[in-house]
């Protein structure tokens, strides 16, 4: 493989001694002042190591987050038509019910703390891949579940795995393409749980009636089906730059203040969030069918949060951190 140092006429060009090599590009040097790039010098760092920040490949990737969010936390989300479905037709306790719910959630959060690094190592294809898969197999599953375990295994435990490997890495590849917009597209992106927050409970309105809950929830994992295709199409992870760490989990980062203040008051913001999503139902006395209209505006309520709240705090990030 040749180097600089077997060209000694390119490194004399640029010291201002001539050579036999380096005519032609002299030629050029007295008519344009520089010597024009060569065809065979690496692609310029804005297509390759610096951040695109915007364009059609860019923002497909927002799509596909956008539909991953749609996927795992719209259904999350809709979990209180479930939590009121299953008091009332399994004989369990309300408390009984959300620990499907529950778990779902937290192994969602549990396993992100893991399958986030996925897109760092450039392994980004076989945790999603096997994160929707998950998916797809436990909604199917639970369509033909019909006692309390069974429910727990397949939509607490399967979805909440299936959730946990697909959504981090997701966010880091969404991420990988922006700076100066990445607040925008991250909103973008977790705008999914305010679509599939409306869509969900208005499949269940139109069809639990007519179609019973079988087949409800075979017309929600079709969806989830046609999302995770359309997802595999357009994803594409950007090459891993530099070395990786090799650990799972970065230890060090404990050792920062700040990253252990943020995830801590993350955890006692989450810890209560979802408590209006499961129980809103049991608090207001509503009709099952009054619940459906009143859990999609709850969150779709969502989507303006994601761009007021987010957007002034993440939009001054650059490669070198907060201006």
């Amino acid at each position: 493989m040749e180097t600089l140092r077997d060209k000694p006429s390119i490194l004399n060009l640029h010291s201002g001694r001539s050579t036999t090599c380096a005519q032609d590009i002299n030629q050029d040097e007295s008519t344009k002042g520089t010597a024009s790039p060569s065809s065979t010098d690496p692609p310029s760092n804005a297509n390759n190591d610096e951040d695109i920040d915007g364009g059609l490949l860019a923002w497909s990737q927002v799509l596909a987050g956008h539909l991953v969010a749609f996927n795992a936390w719209g259904y999350i989300t809709s979990y209180g038509l479930f939590q009121a479905y299953y008091t009332a037709t399994l004989g369990q306790t309300p408390s009984n019910i959300s620990w499907i719910g529950s778990m779902q959630i937290f192994l969602t959060f549990a396993l992100s703390t893991f399958s986030g690094h996925a897109h760092d190592t450039g392994h980004y294809f076989p945790i999603v891949v096997a994160g929707l898969a998950l998916q797809i197999l436990a909604i199917f599953v639970t369509a033909q579940c019909t006692t309390y375990w069974q429910l727990l295994l397949a939509q607490g435990i399967c979805q909440g795995i299936g959730n946990g490997l697909a959504f981090c890495p997701t966010v880091s590849l969404v991420s990988s393409y922006f700076v100066r917009k990445r607040a925008m597209a991250i909103a973008g992106m977790a705008s999914g749980m305010s679509t599939g927050g409306i869509v969900f409970p208005l499949i269940a309105q139109q069809l639990l009636p007519s179609l019973g809950f079988a087949w409800t929830i075979r017309v929600m994992g079709f969806v989830i089906l046609a999302n995770s295709v359309a997802i595999l199409l357009l994803v594409r992870p950007r090459p891993v730059r530099g070395p990786v760490e090799g650990s799972i989990i970065i230890l060090a980062a404990l050792r920062e203040p700040s990253y252990v203040l943020f995830g801590v008051g993350m955890l006692m913001a989450v810890m209560g969030m979802y408590f209006a999503y499961y129980y809103v139902r049991l608090a207001t006395l509503l009709s099952l069918l009054l619940f459906f209209f009143f859990l999609s505006p709850l969150s779709s309520s969502t989507a303006s949060g994601n761009y007021l709240l987010i957007r002034p705090y993440l939009s001054p990030h650059t490669d070198d951190g907060i201006r």
